[in-house]
């Protein structure tokens, strides 16, 4: 085949993405090989001298952290808002709202730009909470239409159970920084009212851990993003764990703390509205399936990493008839390669069928 022609073909060729679009973070898997992942959040200049230094109207990714002094921070999905919650039962207004969806515009564009697309049609599959309004998923839409011929939403916990191949007898968990979602596998897409969401996460966790810093050391100077980071470095829910000591500012002098029972405490929050979840999806469940269901219960997202959780949990379902816990090796791209997947797999006619609905919505 002459080269010329070849490219021809190579730049029709579809080029297809799965993202996790989720509340602290996004993740990308590109057809090509390529991806990435980034903080779900815009950093926008406080003033015209910090828009001087930076070059730009927009910071993204681990530059947000190097510059957070001259920033202000736009999370649009923080709290589960436009994901889970909708505006009204946010409490936000009109400003605030469309703030927010220009963020998720942004932060979308930067993914996509980051996995360097071919020139050939574009398709994604993007994650979203198992019971997501049509508010939030028109923001997804809007979001992700000016870089795609053709957008699917999709479940996130669905798209970490196709990506393992666990579509029958599975009970995904996921467990994001603004929900936690429980969705059944049945060989086929489970619908709406067979899932189940709750609008708590990791950012619970970080407001509840900041909280109990607070009322145990009133001297500490303490931060949410260094609860967070608190976090992520000890975060377990096991009463056998190391012990947690951490450095805060006292009056400007660095200090050690010691806060080993506060993170646990603080990490156990997510406990119980996980398996109050897990109880009411398999409840809904097919009865001649539900000890199925239990017996391979598969926690992704963020959250599934906190130390000793698929134990406890394991134990919390002792009173539901018992269960067996897994969670995923890897919780940063487990749900967007599922999504990567189920993208390459759909049919060209589907793709043509949802490019025209898309275009209708936009």
């Amino acid at each position: 085949m002459p080269a010329q022609n070849k490219d021809v073909l190579m730049s029709n060729k579809p080029q297809c993405v799965g993202i996790d679009f989720g509340t602290f973070k996004t993740s990308i898997v590109a057809s090509n090989g390529n991806r990435d992942s980034i903080m779900t959040a815009v950093g926008l200049p406080k003033d015209h001298i910090a828009r001087g230094m930076l070059g730009c109207d927009e910071v993204f990714g681990d530059r947000i952290g190097q510059v957070r002094t001259a920033v202000n921070l736009v999370r649009p999905f923080d709290c589960g808002a436009l994901k889970y919650t909708d505006s009204s039962a946010a409490g936000l207004s009109a400003d605030e709202v469309n703030r927010r969806c220009k963020a998720a515009k942004s932060i979308m564009g930067e993914v996509v730009r980051r996995v360097e697309l071919g020139t050939g049609p574009r398709y994604a599959v993007i994650g979203a909470p198992s019971q997501a309004s049509d508010e939030a998923k028109n923001v997804i839409l809007q979001a992700a239409s000016p870089h795609f011929d053709a957008v699917m939403i999709v479940a996130e916990p669905f798209c970490i159970a196709y990506g393992f191949g666990h579509l029958v007898g599975t009970l995904v968990v996921d467990i994001g920084a603004g929900t936690i979602d429980v969705c059944p596998m049945f060989g086929t897409y489970p619908k709406p009212d067979q899932q189940y969401s709750a609008s708590v996460g990791g950012d619970a966790v970080d407001r509840e851990l900041l909280s109990l810093i607070q009322q145990a050391h009133p001297d500490a100077q303490v931060t949410l993003n260094m609860a967070r980071q608190f976090k992520e470095k000890f975060g377990t829910v096991s009463d056998d764990q190391e012990r947690a000591v951490v450095v805060m500012p006292v009056e400007g002098v660095p200090t050690e703390f010691d806060i080993t029972d506060i993170i646990r405490d603080a990490c156990r929050v997510l406990v119980e509205p996980i398996i109050e979840g897990i109880h009411k999806t398999v409840a809904m469940s097919d009865p001649e399936f539900q000890a199925q269901l239990r017996g391979n219960i598969l926690l992704g997202g963020g959250g599934s990493q906190l130390r000793g959780l698929d134990r406890l949990l394991e134990t919390g379902v002792e009173k539901l008839g018992g269960g067996k816990v897994t969670r995923v090796n890897d919780c940063l791209y487990a749900g967007a390669a599922g999504a990567l997947k189920l993208c390459m797999a759909m049919p060209a006619e589907n793709w043509e069928q949802l490019r025209s609905q898309n275009a209708k919505a936009a």
